[in-house]
Order: structure tokens, then sequence, then C-alpha cells
């Protein structure tokens, strides 16, 4: 039997224990040598004979007691939690019940350290997760006596009667012992019971238990570090074209995502931008019915959010403790840069590849024309800073016209949504691309105007792209051919460049009310 462990046992239990332990003593087993069939139990090198431990105390440590926290979280779901608590431990063997942490902990990413430095040794962790259901609890007392709570009818009328009933077995459903009969309960027929007591070994809530030895009574700080999934966290850019769309606001805020179930409550935040390789990276998922805090301040106040590299990462450190609740979201102010040059074009996107060699002459396919902004990340442009990845969601003023006739003065405030794209993590000198959606006035017709077999895996095509504009001025568009193996072009009606081995680029003016078209010939080998 061992009087070593985790959790404390049940008085009446530890006392069974402490006789059949002197028994034992009495019967000279405490003399013998330890064999294969009676092992001596190790501790983290320490030696605990049968019958020769005290039961340890138990001491149950929560949130009230911590005085700090530091969480760092990285944008893979992953995050590392540093907190310290200041508890009290009495002298001699001391099981010690941490509570408050998340059920998504990584167990084996546990560490502690006491302070004042060989105030308590550390012999022995584990972890458990919130065990404790009506279930496990009836099955705990398997072969035990329990009182039913039962309603009967009784002189006229409905009470509830206790009874006391032995459970006999409990494997997927219940055999009860009554008046020398067995009962049968069905899978998920769970009774109404009392049980005296809770058994040690169920908890009701993900709890850290550490078996430690102190070597005195009093106060002590515990410095505990772990890993936990259930947490990211994410940039949520804001872009605010001015009129005209060439420049527009760029601001930012760190959107931190707590699901863990667990609340840090005036906690230092740290968020680490960069891909850090984890074992088992978790899939991101969205967050649902959730509340969404802010730590907004006005647009004229200083950043709360200090940025520095770590390693091969950049580490963001809010200034202000935050509190993270145990679902939801928490945004923090982080970017704001005014006047930012903002280019915008029109990209067709398509080409000879998409039809294949297979296809006859007299094809046609409309395409959309897609809007996209570029940004410079330079200290020219206000930024030139390292950006991590989030959404953008791009805003702009309400056009005084359309279709050439004036609708009257944009109301106040008449800004609109223009879309959204996710940006990657951007680094200092980078540039930001931005697809918002598919122009309204612009459309592009593709037809496949020729095409030979040459040889097997060989063929020649011509094809014409036609881009009409029905909006009110001229607009520039960029076409992207994609083009497959080793290719040629043998004619084009105009000039095209090659940005990468698999486009051909073509510049087109299309003027207002009017279309630009573009001819080109091609020969691909594959």
């Amino acid at each position: 039997m061992r009087l070593w462990g985790c959790a404390a046992t049940a008085r009446g239990t530890a006392v069974a224990a402490m006789a059949v332990a002197m028994a034992i003593t009495g019967a000279g087993w405490a003399a013998q040598a330890p064999t294969a069939r009676h092992p001596v139990p190790v501790v983290a090198g320490r030696s605990l004979r049968r019958g020769g431990a005290p039961r340890p105390r138990q001491v149950v440590s929560t949130a009230a007691q911590r005085k700090s926290v530091t969480v760092t979280v990285y944008n893979n779901g992953l995050a590392l939690v540093r907190e310290r608590r200041r508890v009290t431990l009495p002298a001699g063997a001391v099981v010690l019940r941490y509570q408050d942490v998340p059920a998504a902990l990584l167990a084996d990413s546990v560490r502690l350290r006491v302070r004042p430095a060989g105030a308590a040794q550390l012999e022995q962790q584990a972890f458990h997760p919130a065990t404790l259901t009506p279930a496990a609890l009836l099955k705990a007392y398997q072969g035990k006596t329990v009182t039913l709570i039962q309603t009967r009818r009784v002189a006229g009328g409905m009470q509830q009667v206790r009874v006391p009933e032995r459970l006999v077995a409990d494997n997927g459903g219940q055999i009860w012992e009554v008046n020398g009969h067995y009962v049968v309960h069905g899978p998920g027929d769970l009774p109404a019971f009392e049980a005296p007591r809770l058994p040690p070994d169920l908890f009701a809530q993900p709890t850290l238990v550490w078996r430690l030895h102190s070597r005195r009574r009093g106060a002590v700080t515990l410095a505990a570090r772990y890993l936990t999934r259930e947490l990211d966290w994410h940039a949520a850019y804001a872009l605010t074209l001015a009129a005209g769309g060439a420049s527009g606001e760029l601001s930012a805020d760190m959107a931190v995502e707590n699901r863990s179930g667990v609340a840090y409550r005036d906690a230092r935040l740290r968020l680490v931008a960069g891909q850090v390789n984890s074992a088992a990276p978790p899939p991101r998922r969205f967050l649902g019915g959730i509340v969404a805090g802010s730590l907004a301040a006005p647009a004229a106040a200083p950043s709360l959010v200090s940025a520095q590299r770590a390693y091969a990462y950049h580490l963001f450190t809010l200034r202000r403790p935050v509190s993270l609740a145990p679902q939801g979201e928490t945004q923090a102010p982080w970017l704001r840069a005014a006047r930012v040059p903002v280019h915008q074009r029109y990209v067709v996107q398509g080409g000879a590849a998409y039809f294949g060699p297979m296809q006859t002459a007299g094809a046609v396919e409309r395409e959309p024309v897609a809007v996209e902004l570029r940004l410079a990340n330079t200290a020219a442009a206000g930024l030139g800073r390292a950006l991590p990845g989030g959404v953008v969601r791009v805003y702009g003023p309400v056009s005084e016209s359309a279709g050439g006739k004036a609708l009257g003065p944009a109301e106040p405030g008449g800004d609109v949504f223009l879309g959204a794209d996710a940006l990657p993590d951007t680094a200092a000198g980078g540039t930001l691309r931005l697809r918002l959606g598919q122009a309204f006035d612009l459309r592009a017709r593709r037809t496949l105007a020729a095409f030979h077999m040459i040889a097997p895996r060989q063929y020649r095509a011509t094809y014409r792209i036609r881009v009409r504009n029905g909006g009110p001025r001229a607009e520039r568009v960029r076409d992207d051919e994609t083009l497959r193996g080793d290719w040629t072009i043998l004619h084009a009606s105009q000039p095209f460049t090659r940005p990468n081995a698999q486009t051909a680029r073509f510049e087109l003016r299309v003027p207002a009310g009017g279309a630009a078209t573009v001819t080109y010939t091609v020969e691909e080998k594959y």
C-alpha cells in the first residue's frame, strides 16, 4: 500500500493504511531488502519505505495568491505563462494543489522554482485534468454502499426517500444489490445519490499537483512556468483612404484571443511575431460567440506597445497590464501612421494555361478585374517597421458623383468598407499588397482565337484579351498572362515584360466608356 502520492487519503482510509503498515513492520518486512515483488518506491532519488513516511500535509494554491503573471503569446495557438504566487508551507512532506491553470496546459513543459532557494525540494509532479463528474464520483464508490435519493409515493403524496444500496459494478451501466437481489440500470441512467466524501484522485478543475519536502514552516514564493494551447494573437489593421485614394491612414491593434478557460488578470502581455516551430501546431479556430474587450486609447495617445527583436523573431510588449478574460478577445492600440502613400491598380489574372492544349478555337472566358492596393513599408512612407500578419480592412470616402451626375455633398463620416485582405508577416522595406475585390465598371473577356497542335506536348495558340471600361474615367489595367513550360511569344500587339518564368505582363490603358485589346501568339512546350 502506498503511503506517498500527490493527494491525501480520507481519514478513515489513512487510519486503516497505518494499521496495515504497523502490522507489516511488526512482521519484520521493514528490515528486509527490497525485492522485485516488493520494490521500495523512489521519488526524485529518495527512498520512501512502506510505513516510514508520514502522511503529507495538503496545501491549495489559487489565482488569489498570484503576485505577478507574464503571458507570452505566439501566433500559432501557443503561449508561455510565467507566474509567481505567495503561499505558506508547513514543514515536512507537502502535497501542493496548484489550481487555476488551463486544461490545455502541456504537462511536460511545467517547471517550478521555490524561493528562497532551498526552502523546499520538489519530489514529484503531476497534472490532472478536470475529472470530477457525477459518473466518475459514482464509479469511485463501486463495491461500496451509497445513499440513493428516490422519489416515492408516501401517504398519498410524493416524497424523497433516502435508501442505502450497494453498487456492485459500474461498467457501462450499474448493478445494484437490493435486498439480496441485483438490479440493473442502463448506461446513462444515473440515479441521484449522496456520497460521504469526495475521492482525493478526482479533481473539480485542472490542477497541477506537486509533492514537496519543506525544510521549514513559512511563506515561500512559487515561480511556475508552463506552455499552454488555446491562446493566440494577430494584428488587426485598418486603412482609411483619403479623398482620391492616393494616401491613407494605417492603424493597427494587437488582438489577443484567450479560449483557455483561465483568466489572467493584470498580466504583463508579450506577443511574438514569427513562425515558432512546435511539435504539433494546432489549427487556428474562429472565435465565435465571444465578447470583445478593448484597451483603445484616444487617437493622439502614444503607442501602448513597445517592439524589439527576440532571437530570430520580433517581440511586442504591452506597456500596461492587461486582463485576459477566460473566453474572449482583447485589443490594444499599437500603430498609427497618417498620410501613407497608396498606389491603386487593376489586375487581370489569367492566361493561356487556363485553357490547356485540348481546347478548341473560339473558346471564351469572362474574367473579373481585381482591385489591388500597394503600400511601401518604408520610413519615407511613415512605416518602416516589422508588421506582423493579420487582416487589413480598408475604408474610403463616398464619391460625390456616379455616372457623371452629381448626387450632392457627402455626409460627414460617410466612409464605407471597401474590402479586406490577409497580410502576411512583412519585414521593414517590404511591400503590402492588398486585393480588395472585383471592380464593378471593368470587365475582361479572353478568347482563344486560334489553336494548332505542332507535336505531342507542343502547341501554338493565339489569345485575345479585351478589357471594357464602363466608368467615367480612363483606367490603367495590368494583364498578367500565366504561361507554362518552355514558352515563346511569337507575336504581340503591344510590348510586354517577363516578371517571372511563368508570366507575361501587359499594361493596358482603357479609356472611359471604351475598351482596350491585347492579342498575342504563344508557342509552348511542356
